[in-house]
């Protein structure tokens, strides 16, 4: 309950930072990439903090939903990512249809990347603390061992 909880909470704050703070502007940047890109041909260093804080944004989402799901397969965080994509989709939607800001493709792509991170560091986290519980059950079997 709490893991949903986290997602609700970050959910309502990338709706607000990303449609309620915006004001009536519109531009479509189909161009892929364009934020690794444009600071070197501008010096506009604008572009690439963008994208890092679009990645930034959507870890905590990819990690929150990731922490809902019980028993999670690799379909499972599949189905997370594609659902956080949709979300990230949906928001350039309604930046566009309420002219209400950039509407970029690299927002999506910079999202994207968030969730993946976001998902897999959950799942790799977890099959860490699994490894490790399994070390020291296994040291611990061993010193009974050792003791008889």
């Amino acid at each position: 309950v709490f893991n949903l909880l986290l997602f609700v909470v970050w959910f309502v704050c990338i709706i607000y930072m990303t449609i309620f703070s915006r004001v009536g502007k519109t531009e479509i940047n189909l161009i892929p990439f364009r934020f690794i890109f444009e600071p070197f041909r501008t010096g506009n260093e604008e572009f690439f903090r963008t994208g890092w804080m679009n990645i930034l944004l959507f870890v905590p989402g990819g990690m929150f939903l990731s922490y809902c799901v019980e028993n999670p397969t690799k379909i499972k965080y599949v189905l997370q990512i594609v659902a956080l994509i949709a979300i990230s989709v949906d928001i350039e939607i309604i930046q566009w249809y309420y002219k209400l800001g950039v509407v970029e493709i690299d927002d999506v792509i910079c999202n994207t990347l968030g969730t993946i991170i976001g998902v897999t560091s959950v799942a790799w986290t977890s099959k860490i603390v699994e490894y490790i519980e399994y070390l020291i059950q296994n040291i611990i079997k061993e010193i009974k061992l050792m003791k008889k």
